[in-house]
């Protein structure tokens, strides 16, 4: 997780009781998108949303960071002419 020192502290506890709520209720994949958030300011602004709310911000979140990285990796690709 990424943050100050006590953002990832607060933040871990908020991210391991929505975690423990989410599987008893939602689909691997829900989890999944949750588990690939590892800012800490965002488990802090968005340990309230409702669970549904939570998991489309989350997935949101995780398509945004896989673009951001499949965009550097082919940035970084040796260009032939």
């Amino acid at each position: 997780m990424t943050g100050t020192d006590r953002q990832i502290s607060w933040a871990s506890t908020i991210r391991t009781k929505r975690l423990a709520a989410l599987t008893n209720s939602n689909s691997d994949a829900d989890c999944y998108a949750c588990l690939q958030v590892t800012d800490a300011k965002w488990w802090i602004n968005y340990r309230d949303l409702p669970d549904v709310d939570l998991m489309a911000a989350a997935t949101k979140a995780s398509d945004i960071r896989n673009v951001t990285a499949v965009t550097a990796s082919i940035t970084d690709m040796p260009r032939t002419a």
